[in-house]
């Protein structure tokens, strides 16, 4: 038995994979920085992007058998692409660039801490349940448990979504658009734009 994930991720990613390539090569660098565009550039960002689309689950007659002994195995197909992109930038724009890599960085850490959070504290409330199935329990356990699993939930979502949202504002603006989900940045690269043959 095999199950696909969203088509249309992998359309979006396919689009954005090929519209990339061919807005930002080498030959399309100009000779303004596109971080600070009244500066000049004196170098070349080289941005290496990685994908990887959960091309479906596997579950095979082998499984449904180790399901009977109490295994359960699941096989996670996928596949990953990289592609690179090339921006003009000035000394400038990449001084700038890396304080808002660093601040933008240290919101994302705090935000899926406050996940990490959440998580912990869904897990109190799961012992917290226990103590409710005793006889001796009241209605403000009641009320203290449900409260645990609301605020677990809400953290869970806010640190997820915050994360989400600081690791793009990390991004250079001209290619927040390439860097969503499941597009990651995997690293830069500076190169001296006399490489550039569109520039001379």
């Amino acid at each position: 038995m095999s199950l696909s994930f969203s088509k249309k991720t992998a359309e979006r990613v396919t689009a954005t994979v090929a519209t990339a390539r061919q807005s930002f090569t080498m030959e399309s660098v100009g000779r303004h920085c596109v971080l600070l565009p009244d500066r000049v550039a004196d170098r070349i960002l080289k941005i290496t992007w990685r994908a990887v689309l959960m091309d479906g689950v596997t579950f095979g007659l082998f499984d449904v058998v180790l399901l009977l002994f109490g295994i359960l195995r699941v096989s996670v197909r996928s596949k990953a692409t990289e592609f690179t992109t090339f921006h003009a930038v000035s000394r400038a724009g990449m001084s700038r660039l890396r304080w808002r890599r660093f601040l933008f960085g240290f919101g994302g850490f705090f935000a899926y801490l406050l996940a990490l959070i959440g998580v912990v504290v869904f897990l109190v409330g799961c012992v917290s349940a226990l103590f409710l199935l005793s006889a001796s329990a009241s209605p403000n356990d009641r009320v203290t448990t449900a409260t645990l699993f609301v605020t677990s939930v809400i953290f869970v979502l806010l640190g997820i979504y915050g994360g989400n949202r600081f690791e793009s504002w990390r991004l250079p603006v001209p290619v927040r658009a390439i860097g969503r989900w499941p597009i990651k940045l995997q690293r830069m690269q500076r190169l001296p734009l006399a490489h550039s043959p569109g520039v001379s």
